[in-house]
């Protein structure tokens, strides 16, 4: 059976969470994409930046 609507967003609250910490960036640069990639995307503060994959999700 699948998660609960609030369960879904606690899991990807805590991943987006674990990033940001890892990585110092914040949680609004952190996407999380159906293929399961993890992307920390910062073109909005650092124009020049690409996004970069840094793990995957589950």
């Amino acid at each position: 059976m699948g998660q609960s609507k609030a369960e879904r967003d606690a899991a990807i609250k805590k991943i987006k969470n674990k990033i940001c910490a890892e990585f110092g960036v914040t949680s609004d640069e952190v996407i999380l994409k159906d293929n399961h990639d993890i992307v920390i995307d910062r073109r909005a503060t650092m124009p020049w930046a690409k996004p970069m994959v840094v793990g995957k999700w589950s």
